[in-house]
């Protein structure tokens, strides 16, 4: 006997405008501000990655029926890509933010970008691990 199928929601319209609108605020005000703190830059980059996921490639991943082994291998791709995504687009904004201010001595120096750039591995997988773990409760959720 087969699981049934999976239909992941679509996420309306008006949402994805509103947050796409909101993170995208967020992001370009962070960037005005003179604030050093990796963390924050990093908070910011996840934001971006998470906007991209949502405008991107949900639209391509809802509405259809999925099957279950199916959803697993996409929550690890799209946890991955998020992961991935998220060290690069902090990376990103950090350059761009020092291109902004242009002090003389930069807000995020050469070696904390590539510092980011090289937890970018680590980030995929821990992101393709939380996303199977997401998707392994979300089908028990379901299936009880």
């Amino acid at each position: 006997m087969s699981a049934p199928p999976v239909i992941l929601p679509p996420i309306p319209r008006r949402w994805q405008r509103l947050l796409t609108i909101g993170g995208g605020l967020a992001v370009f005000l962070w960037l005005r501000l003179e604030d050093h703190g990796v963390i924050t830059a990093l908070i910011m980059g996840l934001i971006a990655a998470t906007l991209i996921f949502i405008n991107w490639l949900w639209p391509h991943l809802s509405g259809r029926p999925h099957t279950p082994r199916k959803l697993i291998i996409f929550a690890a791709a799209c946890g991955a890509g998020l992961g991935l995504l998220t060290a690069l687009a902090s990376a990103f904004l950090m350059l761009l933010k020092n291109g902004f201010h242009g002090h003389l001595n930069p807000d995020y120096p050469a070696g904390l970008l590539l510092d980011t750039l090289g937890r970018a591995p680590a980030w995929a997988l821990a992101g393709a691990l939380l996303a199977v773990a997401a998707a392994l409760a979300a089908l028990a959720a379901r299936n009880r």
